[in-house]
């Protein structure tokens, strides 16, 4: 029989054979997955009753009650199918010029300059540590992950105090 499907359709019969395997192995998959999201709980939460009486449609995924503020209201806006300024909200968090002290900032502070991640934040504080305090914005490049190009970025926001 595999000789004939393999003839009309031009594959041979190991092709088949792994094809056939794929097909039950994607098969149990879905029905295993099938028998999974049909627990009661997500039931419940999926068709749960408004006020009104009429049943409203869910997805637990998207359920707003854990997180941050501000996750909360993204996941709102996104629920609300409104358009998000993804660029406004990052200016938004932008610090002011010539506003955090290198000497004194915090991991947080560093990291809501543009340019620096969590990573070089924590190598900026480890050389602050090591040197005892910045006398320049200069003694930056020392930090891995900061060039001339950075520098020139992230020195409009630091001052050394």
């Amino acid at each position: 029989m595999l000789k004939r499907i393999s003839q009309k359709i031009g594959f041979t019969e190991t092709e088949i054979k792994v094809i056939i395997f794929l097909l039950i192995v994607f098969s149990a998959g879905f029905g295993f997955n099938y028998l999974l999201s049909g627990s009661k709980e997500l039931k419940s939460k999926m068709n749960q009753e408004t006020p009104s009486g009429t049943s409203e449609k869910k997805l637990a995924i998207l359920d707003i009650e854990a997180g941050s503020k501000k996750d909360k209201e993204i996941k709102q806006q996104v629920l609300a199918l409104e358009k998000i300024d993804y660029k406004k909200d990052k200016k938004s968090n932008l610090p002011p010029g010539k506003s955090i002290n290198i000497n004194t900032a915090s991991k947080d502070e560093l990291v809501n300059i543009p340019g620096i991640g969590e990573k070089t934040a924590q190598r900026i504080i480890e050389l602050r540590n090591k040197l005892g305090r910045f006398k320049s914005l200069k003694e930056l490049l020392e930090v891995k992950g900061i060039g001339e190009s950075k520098l020139k970025t992230i020195s409009k926001y630091l001052t050394v105090k």
